[in-house]
């Protein structure tokens, strides 16, 4: 589905490949994995991973990491997370697709700011945002698509090549 969606409406405007994976898929050579965290009335909370590593997470609340202090987000090297020594938390201010497409932007901004060429976002923790998967994979990949974009066609002089975005993988535990 979201192959068909991107070669559709986004053919030409990114240099971003967006693939699907397994999160248990240990050839996945993502560099990093972006955990997608949502309010809740004890704080905030990050749907969807195994417990042994949610220890981690409330660790970082009762330190006072705050939901709002994600909005931006932030990256933790954790060398116990699975095939992931670089993981990053941002929150998805509310529910629906347009929280989605931009926690997503939010996301692939702060993983380019931080030089990732090759990162993965935990599908399943971001699904939660959205009523049906196939709109938060549709809203993903939107958000990963218009932060990407580059206005350089019009330029007279070309920059020297950028750091660019080689792939961003949705990955999901189904």
């Amino acid at each position: 589905y979201v192959s068909s969606f991107f070669s559709k409406n986004f053919k030409g405007l990114s240099m971003t490949k967006v693939t699907l994976g397994k999160l248990s898929d240990t050839k996945n050579k993502a560099q990093a994995l972006v955990l997608f965290a949502h309010e809740s009335g004890k704080g905030w909370t990050v749907p969807g991973i195994e417990k042994s590593h949610a220890a981690h997470l409330k660790q970082l609340a009762a330190d006072g990491v705050e939901f709002g202090d994600l909005k931006k987000g932030l990256i933790l090297r954790m060398h116990d997370y699975t095939q992931f020594s670089n993981v990053a938390i941002v929150a998805v201010p509310k529910s629906g697709t347009e929280d989605v497409r931009s926690a997503s932007a939010a996301a692939f901004q702060l993983m380019a700011a931080n030089k990732f060429s090759n990162f993965a976002f935990h599908f399943d923790s971001l699904a939660k945002a959205s009523k049906k998967a196939e709109e938060a994979a549709e809203a993903a990949v939107e958000g990963i698509m218009l932060s990407d974009y580059k206005f350089d066609d019009h330029k007279t002089k070309p920059k020297k090549k950028a750091f660019a975005v080689e792939q961003v993988s949705l990955l999901t535990s189904k």
